[in-house]
């Protein structure tokens, strides 16, 4: 017997910032929303937080174990 998954999605971002990083980034609606979702609302933001450079990472000895 196969356990029935339960997916929590949440609600959709701001229509107009999901418009706007479809256009300007060419990507999926549902993708843009889920950037939008992670408050990240222009190409700026788009790049770093898919390429992000050394500077934009955390420190790895300031995380918890």
């Amino acid at each position: 017997m196969a356990l029935e998954k339960k997916w929590i999605v949440k609600e959709p971002g701001n229509p107009a910032l999901v418009r706007q990083l479809v256009s300007e980034l060419g990507v999926d609606p549902a993708l843009a929303n889920l950037l939008v979702q992670r408050n990240i609302k222009d190409f700026a933001q788009a790049k770093s937080f898919f390429r992000p450079q050394l500077e934009d990472l955390y420190d790895p000895f300031l995380m918890k174990d």
